[in-house]
């Protein structure tokens, strides 16, 4: 009778032995070690297979040192049921632009994508402290050029379908697009989280795209969509975006001990962009922040916000990702206390005729029917730069602006229960002042 081997082919034979060698399997509790692949090559595989012998048994653990780098160079999945991954090397992702852009993995939103997927329950992803994942975001930003959400820009990790799931200790340097997004999710915690991505390259000091030299638009750190009961919390970002987005139907959320270096703040939004879609967000805890300006080597990077609702018109205009508009929905008890800003462009700011369309819609602005009620602002304490924002994130005009609270609503659902308390934040181009439309305290 002829042996197994004699139906293996060469090149199965090859694969097999390849990954023998990475994996270093110890049973009882399961446990691989995953070692980069010799000579150097791409280490999904070795990934996934570890994976499967290790993630889906309750205890099971999956090992990846520290001091080591595993080239990614295809999308993964991950399923946890019970168990541990400890990515304390690093996961760098291929610069194959037209890999990802044609093989990412789809997300049901804003036509987005991701690199990485994450789904299961009772388990734990660290990085030790210092592991985590490189998304080679550079070769993403340069060819974005600062392009609002470029198709086929993946998500570092996409949380998805996830129960009582953990992310700690975990750095995410140079993600491609949004470093994390959580989907269709509960009770999902990301604890002690890193997140830094900065432009290098000196051609976006003389660009004049939409966002001028901020290259690293849509470098967000984590957005919520669909999801109940998660809490971010001890976070550092540095990057050119939504540094937290809480999207439709997120409820239960809380940030706590949160510091942000540039970008757009923490962000309520983008909401009603789908026509027939209701979106909520409610019983939102946003504490302990501190926002400053970012001060890469190219250039600094503002800071725009301390915390704003985005919200699209009610009258669709143009499509996603970029347009949209006509969907509904409620914001309701979002509470923001000890904030610290400094230099941010508007400390509170809400927009209700959101779009990313050029020229687009202002004449829509009153006919969005999401609303918004008891908003809390509890505590603050810093400074404005005096510029100006258009409310999408991007700093505009003369430096004579003495706005710290900007309350743009919708006539056709004014604004309900906004109070402002202990709410310490100065101009430094003269007596602090609020503008208010459509609200009613």
């Amino acid at each position: 009778m002829p042996s197994l081997l004699t139906f293996l082919s060469c090149a199965a034979l090859a694969l097999f032995a390849v990954l023998l060698g990475a994996l270093r399997i110890r049973s009882s509790p399961c446990t691989v070690t995953v070692l980069p692949s010799s000579p150097p090559g791409d280490d999904a595989p070795s990934i996934i297979a570890a994976l499967q012998q290790c993630a889906k048994v309750k205890g099971g653990r999956v090992i990846l040192p520290k001091g080591y780098t595993y080239r990614v160079g295809r999308v993964m999945e991950w399923e946890l049921q019970g168990s541990r991954v400890d990515v304390q090397g690093t996961l760098l992702f291929s610069d194959d632009l037209s890999y990802w852009i044609n093989s990412c993995l789809p997300v049901d939103f804003q036509d987005q994508c991701a690199a990485l997927r994450v789904t299961g329950s009772d388990f734990t992803i660290s990085g030790g402290g210092f592991g985590g994942i490189d998304g080679n975001g550079q070769a993403w930003y340069t060819y974005s050029a600062g392009e609002s959400n470029t198709k086929g820009r993946p998500i570092s990790m996409w949380v998805d379908q996830a129960q009582e799931g953990r992310v700690v200790g975990f750095a995410v340097r140079q993600p491609q697009f949004w470093a994390f997004f959580v989907t269709n999710s509960a009770n999902i915690s990301m604890h002690d989280i890193y997140i830094n991505g900065t432009n290098h390259d000196p051609r976006a000091l003389n660009a004049t795209g939409p966002n001028g030299s901020k290259w690293t638009q849509n470098v967000d750190g984590v957005n919520t969509y669909r999801s109940n009961n998660i809490t971010f919390s001890n976070w550092v970002y540095q990057g050119g975006d939504d540094l937290v987005g809480i999207k439709g139907n997120s409820t239960n959320i809380v940030l706590r001990n949160i510091t942000g270096y540039g970008g757009n703040g923490v962000a309520i939004g983008s909401l009603g962009q789908y026509p027939g879609r209701f979106d909520e967000v409610a019983d939102v805890l946003i504490e302990d922040v501190k926002l400053f300006p970012a001060n890469e080597a190219l250039a600094t990077i503002p800071i725009s916000s301390g915390v704003y609702f985005k919200s699209f018109t009610g009258t669709p205009y143009g499509v996603p990702p970029n347009g949209g508009g006509g969907g509904t929905g409620l914001v309701r008890n979002i509470t923001a206390r000890n904030i610290h800003v400094q230099d941010v462009t508007s400390p509170v700011y809400i927009q209700s005729c959101l779009t990313y369309v050029e020229d687009g819609g202002p004449e829509l602005c009153d006919t969005s029917t999401l609303r918004y009620e008891t908003l809390r602002f509890e505590r603050w304490e810093g400074t404005t730069n005096g510029l100006w924002t258009d409310g999408t994130g991007v700093t505009i005009g003369a430096k004579n602006n003495t706005e710290i609270a900007h309350l743009a609503c919708s006539a056709a659902a004014p604004c309900q229960d906004v109070v402002f308390s202990d709410f310490n934040i100065r101009s430094p181009v003269g007596p602090a002042t609020c503008f208010s439309r459509n609200a009613i305290q």
